[in-house]
């Protein structure tokens, strides 16, 4: 298989247990939205939880490109955070809310791509971003980051907890915003207070 090829067969695969969930989707499914028999579809994955484990990885590679140019074309770093969170909702805008679940249940090894993920790619970006924004002086000189990336982290565990959020009565969307808001206005210094309310009336920017 080309590269490229398997790049668009692993995004479409994406866009599918997105809409879909993972569990509702059976290789069938797949074959059939490729438009490829499914002995094709097994000559390129050996079963449905290497496809699942080959997609969770594609769409964290795919994440973690776009983040680092939002992060290098962003003024500072309250826009930089603003502009990674409205891209985040904007990508789990129509995702199936038992996505989540289904991963935990019925693909650890995804999961554990995205624990991985979240541990690894998502702290660096958090911590960085704090020293960014303490040496802009729109962060207060007296936090932690270390301290408060891994209580970020740790906060994102409940941000995705279906039996704390469930999907019936919370949106992805509102819980980010509320969540991405609290985090911002917990660092800011009265600088950076002063440019996010500016920032928002200027941009009219809203995290959803």
């Amino acid at each position: 298989m080309e590269l490229t090829d398997e790049h668009k067969i692993l995004e479409r695969c994406s866009r599918l247990f997105m809409k879909y969930g993972a569990k509702s989707i059976t290789m069938d499914d797949v074959a059939r939205e490729l438009g490829m028999s499914k002995k094709t579809l097994y000559q390129h994955f050996s079963n449905k939880k290497e496809l699942m484990k080959k997609v969770t990885a594609f769409h964290f590679a795919n994440e973690n490109e776009a983040v680092c140019t939002i992060a290098h074309q962003s003024e500072n770093a309250i826009e930089e955070l603003l502009n990674i969170s409205k891209w985040i909702s904007t990508q789990m805008k129509g995702i199936n809310p038992t996505l989540i679940y289904d991963l935990q249940k019925y693909h650890p090894e995804s999961w554990q791509l995205f624990v991985e993920h979240r541990n690894r790619d998502v702290f660096q970006t958090i911590i960085n971003n704090i020293r960014r924004g303490i040496s802009e002086g729109l962060y207060r000189e007296d936090l932690n980051p270390e301290i408060i990336t891994r209580t970020y982290i740790a906060r994102m565990e409940v941000v995705v907890d279906p039996e704390v959020f469930p999907p019936g009565m919370f949106s992805f969307q509102d819980i980010h915003r509320e969540f991405i808001t609290y985090h911002i206005r917990g660092l800011a210094s009265e600088k950076g207070l002063q440019y996010l309310a500016q920032y928002q009336n200027q941009t009219n920017v809203t995290i959803d």
